[in-house]
């Protein structure tokens, strides 16, 4: 029944985020769509899919399409819970650009997918969240199937009174929007119920009632669904021939459609159909079978049953040791998925087998008789309940009957009379149409034949032009190439010629030797940057050059390039300026030559072209890299020039080559690099105001390279270095202790505070210099405690020390007003730099890191180690006791600690549990937590 739903709510709530996604870009999308779903081969496609979204620039509709594409893949070959991944993927997206019908649709395939799996209270938590979606984008039929689907894992979960509230709400809009599909759909499911009371004459004529109805909407899986609850029923009601050809009529669909999920359900209403009619080998036979391939296709409810049907088989072999085994097994099931009923079949046996007799067949048919008794009684109140709705609903579909009979019998009297009417005017225009049609047929003939000769002109004319016009712009651009060429390659030569010519000569003293040695030299270099310009260009049009990609750190790159046009800058009366927010260092994948070399590229054009104002060099994060802007105040450029200044040879015109020199190679193979690179440039300028040129760097950040750095030389320093007071704001006592050691070795007073309160406190009673603040503790966080520190009127730098090293974060820091920011685990160097810099000691930087070596941590570490048999305890207690809350708090205490002291595997494992319970995961916090504790015990034993 599941796999219907399943069916039915993704045709639905797929085609509500595909519209929306088409509609944006409907041709390109689509086509790459239909193209990976064409490949013969599930793992192809989903490996296609994740190509796709990795490397193309998608919408957030189109993202939630692929998810929700490559989760129905994952569904069709039972991979349930790697369909729960990429469903959960798509939620995110649609939560993050609060897309509602998407996080409804996602929540109710995620309810579909729990309720297969037998996790009915996930699958009952996601209905429930996607219902509240509908009903707050008003969408009232998608709610209702919402309802119907609620109704289903309560009537799973033994909660029929609920169940039944919810297919009363699903009926009136079902009646009222819905198809016949819907409407035969909860008439099954209501049917359901009575069968769960055992009221088996409505149930049969239900039942009945709606394999007629599927049989007209050739509903296969319907029928086979229905066929299955009808022999379920004649089983209860005791006609068991009927029950027996019902079942095998449903359970030989399943098996020729190889759908293992619902034949599990089969074999074990066949196991309990044989055991009620003494066949017991047969019965054993298939509760067996039964149990096998319920639990090869995860259909938990049917695996609950098979072993409660075995147990009372082993039962009446009065083997009860091993019925007893079976029954815990089913208990230990149905408590998993909440499956009441079941819980109470295996008590009332368990008790049996405790307290049987030597006659167990007896004994087990007079216990049913108990059963049936205590059943009766307690749910009579709610059948008189559900006797009453289905006596409103018979009497309503009745009433829509009549009503629809009515309306029908008025449709055909008008449709007969505007029949006639129409059959007379269409004789009449149909004559008139035939004669026209010929006429207007041989006009179109003569036309369409005139008009594509005419266009086939006129294209053939529009190519022929614009081949003239290629063929004269190549002729240009030769012409200027020869021009360019012959004056930069001979001025640096005329310099070389003429100067060595001097020197052979004996023209120039022996002291001036060394000076016009220099001269050639340098020309010399001009010469060969000319000619590698030339062969690297040469070399990407032949797709001949490659990059090397190593990891490298930006911002020691850009700090390179600042240093090379510092000085040209200021010789020229420039302000050369650097400006950048990224974490130190931010590694990335590069070829760091090519990279610099762009940006050399682009820097120096705009100090050539600028005589008077600054050159700026900002690097920023963006969506899919970095993004490069070098800005100057120069002599800017016209549209007319900018739509030629990436070609080859060409600058913005004769006349700037002329004044300021140059090849016009730069920009054309700084372009052919950035498309190499997969990225672009970009420009923007002014006439007289000056250019901006934007190199957009497709690149991920690496946050766990590590690169190693060469020890450097001893030599004897000071015992201390700084002077000031330094108070640190740290939770972790040993991440307390290891930073105070660190600033009272460079010769600080530290004072410390476990919370950020404790820290306002101490910052607004002492006279402190610099304050390093934690941001994730107890009682008060560090971001509350830096707004109250200023909301007092403090001026003291701040600097935020946390382990959160993601950019996104980092820029939230600065723009929240903190100095700088450090992370954990802290680096030495960029330590000493960071407080050198906000007291004004840089020169006492060199020496500091040596003080930094001398420090002895390993009673710090013999203390931290000694603290994880209790971190592994307040671990398992806090989620013991489901306080994810605390459990997180928890774990990022523990990866901060970690990191400082070199544990990194357990620090991996800490920051792993801590962004599950970030981003609600909340199926992988169990595995996270014993990772977690895993390392904790095994470094205990170390």
């Amino acid at each position: 029944m599941i796999k219907c739903i399943w069916t039915v709510l993704v045709a639905v709530l797929f085609c509500c985020c595909m519209t929306t996604a088409y509609a944006q870009n409907s041709s390109p999308f689509t086509a790459k769509i239909s193209e990976i779903s064409a490949l013969p081969d599930d793992k192809a496609q989903i490996k296609a899919l994740d190509l796709f979204l990795s490397q193309t620039e998608l919408s957030p509709l189109e993202k939630i399409t692929v998810y929700f594409e490559i989760s129905r893949i994952y569904y069709q070959n039972g991979q349930y819970q790697q369909t729960i991944t990429q469903l959960n993927n798509a939620l995110e997206v649609a939560k993050t650009h609060d897309l509602k019908l998407e996080q409804a649709s996602a929540y109710n395939r995620l309810g579909v997918i729990h309720y297969l799996m037998g996790n009915n209270p996930s699958a009952l938590l996601a209905y429930q969240y996607a219902e509240q979606l509908f009903v707050e984008i008003d969408e009232p039929l998608m709610r209702a199937k919402t309802y119907n689907n609620l109704g289903l894992v309560n009537a799973a979960m033994g909660s029929v009174e609920q169940a039944l509230k919810y297919y009363q709400l699903a009926q009136p809009i079902y009646n009222e929007l819905g198809s016949e599909t819907d409407k035969v759909d909860i008439l099954f499911n209501i049917a359901g119920l009575h069968l769960r009371l055992k009221q088996n004459d409505y149930a049969i004529k239900m039942l009945e009632q709606v394999i007629t109805r599927r049989q007209a909407l050739n509903d296969l899986v319907g029928l086979a669904l229905g066929y299955g609850d009808l022999g379920a029923a004649y089983k209860n009601d005791g006609q068991f021939q009927l029950s027996e050809q019902y079942l095998q009529k449903s359970l030989q669909y399943y098996l020729d459609t190889g759908d293992a999920y619902n034949s599990a359900s089969q074999y074990h209403n066949l196991a309990e159909l044989y055991s009620l009619t003494g066949e017991i080998a047969k019965a054993n036979e298939y509760a067996t079978l039964a149990a096998q391939v319920a639990e090869q296709s995860s259909n938990k409810a049917a695996y609950a049953g098979s072993l409660y049907t075995q147990a009372k088989l082993a039962f009446i072999a009065k083997n009860f040791e091993l019925a007893l085994d079976f029954l815990h097994q089913s208990s230990e099931v149905s408590s998993e998925m909440m499956y009441r009923d079941q819980l109470k079949e295996n008590l009332t046996l368990h008790a049996l087998i405790s307290a049987s007799q030597l006659q167990p067949i007896k004994a087990l048919r007079a216990l049913q008789s108990y059963k049936d008794q205590v059943k009766d009684e307690s749910d009579k109140q709610l059948q008189d309940k559900l006797t009453q709705y289905q006596a409103l609903l018979d009497s309503e579909q009745l009433s829509q009957q009549v009503k629809q009979l009515k309306q029908t019998n008025r449709i055909d009297a008008l449709s007969l009379a505007q029949t006639r009417t129409e059959r007379n005017f269409t004789i009449v225009v149909a004559i008139l149409l035939l004669v026209s049609t010929f006429l207007l047929f041989r006009r179109a003939i003569s036309e369409n034949a005139k008009l594509q000769l005419s266009e086939k002109v006129k294209q053939r004319s529009e190519e022929l032009e614009e081949i003239s016009k290629k063929l004269q712009r190549a002729s240009e651009v030769k012409s200027q190439f020869l021009a360019n060429m012959s004056h930069e390659i001979r001025t640096p030569l005329t310099a070389v010629m003429g100067q060595a010519e001097l020197i052979i000569n004996g023209d120039i003293s022996a002291d001036k030797v060394r000076d016009e040695v220099q001269v050639i030299y340098t020309n010399s270099l001009h010469l060969l940057e000319l000619i590698n310009d030339i062969l690297d260009l040469t070399r990407i049009e032949a797709n001949k050059l490659t990059l090397d990609k190593m990891p490298h750190n930006v911002v020691s790159l850009v700090s390179d390039v600042m240093q090379m046009f510092d000085e040209p800058a200021r010789s020229k009366g420039l302000k050369f300026e650097l400006i950048h927010h990224l974490p130190s260092p931010f590694y990335i994948e590069m070829d760091k030559f090519r990279l610099k070399q762009i940006l050399i590229n682009l820097c120096s054009n705009a100090v050539k072209f600028t005589d008077q104002g600054s050159v700026s060099l900002t690097v920023s994060e963006t969506k899919f890299g970095l993004k490069f802007c070098i800005a100057d105040t120069g002599i800017g450029m016209t549209q007319e020039q900018l739509g030629n200044i990436f070609n080859s040879f060409t600058q913005g015109d004769n006349t700037i080559s002329r004044r300021f020199g140059g090849s016009g190679l730069g920009l054309c193979l700084s372009e052919q690099l950035a498309n190499l690179m997969n990225s672009s440039i970009s420009v923007d300028s002014e006439l007289g105001h000056g250019s901006q040129f934007t190199l957009h760097l497709t690149c991920d950040q690496l946050f766990d390279y590590q690169e190693e750095l060469s020890p450097a030389p001893l030599e004897t320093v000071p015992q201390t270095l700084f002077e000031g007071v330094v108070l640190v704001a740290e939770d972790h006592e040993d991440n307390r202790r290891l930073i105070s050691l660190m600033l009272e070795k460079l010769g600080f007073t530290v004072l410390c505070a476990e919370n950020g309160k404790q820290a306002v406190e101490i910052a607004l009673k002492t006279d402190i210099d610099i304050i390093l603040l934690d941001i994730q503790m107890p009682e008060m966080d560090g971001i509350a405690a830096f707004k109250l520190l200023k909301e007092c009127g403090c001026n003291t730098p701040i600097i935020a020390l946390t382990a959160n090293a993601m950019a996104h974060e980092v820029k939230q820091y600065y723009e929240l007003g903190f100095n700088d920011h450090l992370k954990k685990p802290i680096e030495r160097k960029l330590f000493i730099e960071t407080l050198a810099k906000h007291l004004a000691q840089k020169e006492l930087m060199e020496k500091a890191p040596e003080l930094l070596e001398q420090i002895d941590m390993s009673d710090l570490i013999e203390r931290f180690q000694s603290s994880f048999q209790q971190e592994a305890l307040d671990l398992a207690l806090a989620y013991s006791q489901g306080d994810f809350n605390q459990l997180g708090q928890q774990a990022h205490k523990i990866a901060g600690a970690a990191a400082m002291f070199q544990f990194e595997q357990l620090a991996s494992a800490a920051r792993y549990l801590e962004q599950v319970i970030k981003y609600e995961d909340f199926d992988e916090v169990a595995e996270a937590v014993e990772s977690v504790k895993q390392y904790l015990t095994m470094e205990v034993q170390v």
